[in-house]
């Protein structure tokens, strides 16, 4: 595991992954250790406590995730650039502090994919989450429902978000086809959403990643 951690160069170590490790890296001046710890991904929170350095010059880089808009670095509390190498003289029981602010999001597919056309995702974090049966109600399946971005989603618990769901027009007078426009969407209800990877954990269940968005709803423009 320790190859997907971190990665060294002659004078430099660069972090890939966020995992709690005890780093000790022989750099051509001598070793630079590092103790990690976190609780990440269901923490936004990263520290790096510097163990061991070389008495020269070192470089120490942190992967920032895209995901990670207001990602922030501080050395001992000093802010740094996210992003940037840190290149420095360290000396041991420094600390570095990375925050992953886990924001939730929403992302819409290319729309040359067919089977997607039309819905959006719900991200936060690294987490993909999911809509489960469980989660609405014992008549109704993930294949009813539509989702309402006019209520913004929010972030709930570790690692969850609260979607506004409507539940469309009861389909079996009509199903498979109706005369005229898509029936509309009504009865709106706040569901919470999970991670992809707790997936029927609670029980057999069906799921569903790609929600649907009502007739002529687009997902609102976000400034970063």
């Amino acid at each position: 595991m320790h190859l997907y951690l971190a990665t060294a160069t002659e004078d430099a170590v660069q972090i890939h992954q966020y995992a709690e490790a005890e780093l000790s890296v022989a750099l051509a001046e001598g070793t630079l250790g590092l103790q990690m710890r976190t609780n990440y991904p269901s923490d936004d929170v990263v520290t790096l406590t510097i163990t061991e350095a070389p008495a020269a010059e070192a470089g120490l880089s942190l992967r920032i995730p895209a995901w990670a808009k207001n990602a922030t670095v501080e050395i001992d509390g000093t802010p740094l650039t996210p992003g940037e190498e840190i290149r420095q003289i360290f000396t041991p029981g420094q600390r570095i502090t990375l925050t992953l602010p886990r924001e939730v999001r929403v992302v819409q597919p290319d729309p040359r994919i067919d089977a997607v056309r039309g819905t959006v995702a719900i991200e936060r974090g690294p987490w993909v989450l999911a809509l489960e049966d469980i989660d609405i109600d014992a008549e109704t399946t993930v294949n009813e429902v539509a989702i309402d971005l006019s209520e913004p989603p929010v972030a709930v618990g570790a690692d969850d978000a609260e979607v506004t769901l409507k539940l469309l027009t009861e389909p079996s007078s009509w199903w498979p086809y109706t005369e005229g426009a898509e029936q509309p969407a009504s009865s709106a209800t706040r569901v919470r959403l999970h991670p992809y990877r707790v997936w029927a954990e609670r029980g057999p269940t069906t799921m569903r990643i790609f929600l649907p968005l009502p007739e002529q709803e687009s997902v609102p423009a976000t400034s970063e």
